[in-house]
C-alpha cells in the first residue's frame, strides 16, 4: 500500500483526487472501504509495474488482466490518454492479449520480454536491452530517445577506476 500511486519517473502521476472521487466500494464487503474504479485500478497496476521495469513479471500482467476485465475498454483508453500513459497502456494491453487470449505476438514479447512466455527471469542481456529500448514502448519517442542514450552511456562506459580493456572483458563475460 502506498500514499499515492507509484508512477514511472518520466510521467506525471494521475490526480489523486480524481481517483478518490471515482472510487467504488471494495469487494471485501467492509463498509467504508473503497477501491479505485476498475479502469483506474488497471492503469495504476500497469504503471506501477513499469515503475520497476517494463513488462517485468507475469504476475504484474495477471493482476492487470484480472482488474481490467471489469473495466470499460473505452474508458481505459480514454483515461490512459488523459493520464499521458497511452503507449504504456497499449503495450501492456497487447502483451496481455497475446499471452492470455491468443492475440498477436508483439515485438516486445519476441525480444526484450521473451521471458514472460516461458515464465522465467530475464537474462542479463534481456535486462540490458529492456533498460535501453523498453522505454520506446511506454513513452513518446523523443523522451524515450533521451532515456535510451542515458541508459546506453551507463551500460557501455567503464565503471569508476576501470579501464576500457577491463570493461570489454567484463562485457564479454556477462
Amino acid at each position: 500500500m502506498h500514499k499515492a500511486p507509484r508512477w514511472p519517473d518520466w510521467f506525471q502521476p494521475p490526480p489523486t483526487r480524481e481517483i478518490l472521487e471515482a472510487s467504488v466500494p471494495s469487494s471485501l464487503g467492509v463498509p467504508g472501504i473503497s477501491t479505485p474504479a476498475p479502469s483506474h485500478h488497471a492503469l495504476i497496476l500497469a504503471a506501477h509495474g513499469w515503475r520497476h521495469e517494463p513488462l517485468w513479471t507475469l504476475r504484474d500482467l495477471i493482476d492487470v488482466a484480472a482488474v481490467s476485465a471489469y473495466a470499460d475498454q473505452r474508458d481505459l483508453g480514454e483515461t490512459a490518454a488523459a493520464w499521458g500513459i497511452s503507449r504504456l497502456w497499449r503495450t501492456t494491453e497487447r502483451a496481455i492479449d497475446a499471452l492470455f487470449y491468443g492475440g498477436r505476438e508483439t515485438f516486445p514479447l519476441r525480444t526484450w520480454s521473451r521471458h514472460l512466455r516461458s515464465v522465467r527471469d530475464r537474462t542479463s542481456f534481456e535486462k540490458h536491452v529492456t533498460q535501453v529500448l523498453g522505454s520506446y514502448w511506454g513513452m513518446p519517442p523523443q523522451v524515450a530517445t533521451v532515456l535510451a542514450i542515458h541508459e546506453l552511456r551507463i551500460r557501455v562506459k567503464p565503471a569508476p577506476g576501470e579501464f576500457w580493456r577491463q570493461r570489454v572483458t567484463r562485457a564479454r563475460r556477462t
